[in-house]
């Protein structure tokens, strides 16, 4: 390959090259022109409006009429009653590190059954104590 023919297909690739660039920054122009302008931009709406037993209502009849598949229906978290307030799960998580029921570092650890409940009788103190003091 002689130089000529070189330094002809090395422009030919340049010439290429600028010209995605030229249209890359013409297209960014545009976008930023249209975010000036009140144009697209992304909206987030964190306000549900609807109740989560409007949501299960909606499930329950889906499922009713069989359109759901396994798969959809498969992450539906069952409701699990009350949730814990503050006071019981700070008094819980006092009691685990009290009795030593917390893993900490590369230490693994499976409380007791009996650990368990005692845990369990501090989030009940905890909201004995808050009840009485109202």
């Amino acid at each position: 390959m002689n130089r000529t023919s070189f330094a002809a297909k090395a422009l030919i690739v340049f010439l290429g090259l600028a010209a995605n660039f030229a249209a890359f920054a013409r297209q960014a122009a545009n976008e930023v022109d249209d975010y000036r302008e009140g144009g697209p931009q992304i909206v987030w709406n964190s306000q549900s409006t609807v109740s989560r037993m409007d949501v299960l209502l909606v499930l329950a009849r889906a499922r009713k009429a069989g359109e759901l598949n396994s798969i959809e229906t498969r992450f539906v978290p069952a409701p699990t009653g009350m949730p814990l307030t503050r006071a019981q799960v700070k008094a819980e998580l006092l009691e685990a590190i009290r009795i030593g029921a917390i893993e900490h570092g590369k230490r693994s650890v499976t409380p007791t059954a009996e650990q368990l409940e005692w845990i369990r009788l501090a989030g009940v103190r905890a909201v004995a104590m808050n009840v009485a003091t109202r």
